[in-house]
């Protein structure tokens, strides 16, 4: 039951985050345009898939320790993620390279949280959809969010 309520409460505050911050086409900043629309449509799959794989693991017996990590993981992925757009926006502005791997950081620690979430899934023996949800998810981290976007925008 802890991962579903980590659910509810981590999409809730992305929405109140995302309502807040207004990301729009300028947060693409170097992005070429031909792959905005790419990276858009594979994002809301990303979310979606590791949505779906949360929503299904928070019905499997995991045990205490797993479904601690499993909700760790979750909640770290999320926060990054409310986090992010404010740190890529100071990077766009100023354009430090602190500034930048700073928010390829980010991008790498959330790949990280997805890559870890898809461990648990793998470990506990979740069903197929499950498992192949979670390892799709952070299939698109690493490639879309980390390499395209993050070595694209700034």
């Amino acid at each position: 039951m802890l991962l579903l309520s980590i659910l509810l409460v981590s999409n809730v505050s992305l929405g109140l985050a995302y309502s807040y911050q207004r990301p729009n086409m300028s947060d693409f900043g170097k992005v070429p345009s031909y792959l905005r629309t790419y990276l858009l449509v594979s994002g809301f799959a990303g979310f979606v898939s590791l949505f779906l794989s949360s929503f299904g693991l928070s019905f499997f017996p995991l045990g205490e320790v797993n479904e601690a990590e499993a909700s760790f993981f979750l909640s770290l992925y999320y926060g990054l993620q409310c986090v992010f757009f404010p740190i890529s926006r100071r990077c766009l502005s100023e354009e430090t390279k602190r500034n930048v791997w700073q928010a390829r950081y980010i991008l790498l620690l959330i790949t990280y949280c997805s890559a870890m979430f898809s461990y648990i899934c793998i470990s506990v023996h979740a069903p197929v959809w499950v498992i192949t949800l979670s390892i799709l998810n952070s299939c698109h981290s690493f490639v879309n969010d980390f390499l395209l976007f993050g070595f694209l925008f700034c």
